[in-house]
C-alpha cells in the first residue's frame, strides 16, 4: 500500500471492493445494503494511495482492516470496485445437501462461502451433519465469515494463500477415498490448488460459484479520485486478482499513468495479476490479514526513501 518513512502519521484511503492502498487520509464510503462488492482502498503519505479490497462478509460494524489502519494512526475510506454474482446455485445446494457425498469442504475466499449460504437463504440450516467434515480455509477472514454464516469450525486458516492450504491439505488429509471435497470457486481461477490436490491423489469437486464484474460506476470512481481529488492516489492496495483486473482497465481508460503508482497486494496470487499487468509491486502481505497487509506496507516502508510524512 504506501510507503512511508513514518507509519504513524501516514493516512490510508481504501475503496471497498477491491485491495488496499495508503493514503494521508482514509474515508469510507459504505457498500449498499444487500451489496456483494470489492473495496479499493487508498492512502497516502506525502500523497495520497488508493487501496482495493475485496467485500466486508463478515457481521462486523467496523471493517478490520479499517480498524487496524486507524490504530496505527490511519484514515480510511471505501469504494466499490467490484460486484459479486453467485451462479449455479442449484447444483452447489443439490451437493451440499448430501454430506454423506463428500469428504470435506474447500473455501479459499469469504465468497465461497457466501455462495452456500446463498444456496440456502431463507431455510433453517442444520449444519450438524456438515460439522463433521473437515473445513479447509484460506486466512482468518475465510474462517470467520464460514463461522458467522455456516456455524462452521475451520482448519489451515493459517494458510495465507492456495498453494499454502494445498499443502497443509496434502499433510493432514489422509482419508483419500472417492469421496471429493467440495469446492465452491471462482469463475476465475487459478489451479494450483487444484492440480495440487489431484496430483497426490485427493478428489476435489469444483463447482463455478461465482463471478465478479466491475462496479458500474467504477470508472466514475476512480476519474473523481484522480482528476478531482487532492491530493491525488500515489500507491494502490489490492485484494483479489479480479480487482486488479477491473481497477488498472478502468485507470487507463481515464489515461492514469500506473508507472507512477506504488502497488501493494494481499497476497502471492494478486500479487502476479499485477505483474501480468507489467507493473512491479511495492509490498505483498505474508498473511491475508489486515495485521499482515499493515506489516508488509511497514516493513516496505523501511526500505523506501521516496515518501516523507507531514
Amino acid at each position: 500500500n504506501e510507503k512511508c518513512n513514518d507509519a504513524t502519521s501516514c493516512n490510508l484511503n481504501r475503496l471497498c471492493g477491491g485491495e488496499l492502498g495508503n493514503s494521508h487520509r482514509f474515508e469510507l464510503h459504505p457498500r449498499p445494503e444487500g451489496s456483494e462488492s470489492e473495496s479499493l482502498a487508498s492512502a497516502r503519505c506525502d500523497r495520497e494511495l488508493l487501496v482495493k479490497r475485496a467485500p466486508k462478509e463478515t457481521l462486523d460494524e467496523v471493517d478490520p482492516y479499517i480498524d487496524q489502519f486507524q490504530k496505527a494512526g490511519l484514515d480510511a475510506e471505501g469504494l466499490d470496485v467490484l460486484s459479486f454474482q453467485f451462479i449455479n446455485q442449484h447444483i452447489l445446494r443439490e451437493k451440499v445437501l448430501h454430506p454423506e457425498n463428500l469428504g470435506g469442504f474447500i473455501f479459499t475466499s469469504p465468497r465461497g462461502v457466501v455462495s452456500v449460504a446463498q444456496c440456502f437463504e431463507g431455510d433453517d440450516i442444520d449444519s450438524q451433519a456438515w460439522s463433521v467434515l473437515p473445513s479447509y480455509v484460506v486466512g482468518e477472514g475465510t474462517a470467520k465469515v464460514l463461522w458467522e454464516k455456516l456455524a462452521l469450525p475451520s482448519v489451515g486458516h493459517e494458510s495465507g494463500s492456495a498453494v499454502e492450504l494445498a499443502d497443509y491439505i496434502c499433510s493432514v488429509h489422509k482419508d483419500k477415498t472417492s469421496k471429493p471435497l467440495l469446492f465452491p470457486s471462482a469463475e476465475l481461477k487459478r489451479n494450483t490448488l487444484l492440480d495440487s490436490l489431484t496430483n497426490t491423489g485427493i478428489a476435489v469437486d469444483c463447482v463455478t460459484a461465482y463471478k465478479t464484474v466491475p462496479h458500474p460506476q467504477l470508472s466514475s470512481l476512480l476519474k473523481d479520485k484522480f482528476e478531482r481529488s487532492f491530493p491525488k492516489p500515489d500507491c494502490l492496495v489490492f485484494f483479489s486478482p479480479s480487482g486488479v483486473n477491473a481497477t488498472l482497465i478502468a485507470l487507463q481508460d481515464i489515461s492514469v499513468n500506473l508507472e507512477i503508482l506504488k502497488m501493494v497486494a494481499i497476497g502471492p496470487t494478486t500479487e502476479a495479476a499485477i505483474k501480468e499487468h507489467g507493473l512491479s509491486v511495492f509490498a505483498t502481505a505474508k498473511k491475508p490479514s489486515p495485521a499482515g497487509l499493515l506489516e508488509a506496507i511497514n516493513n516496505a516502508r523501511l526500505g523506501s526513501h521516496h515518501f516523507t510524512t507531514n
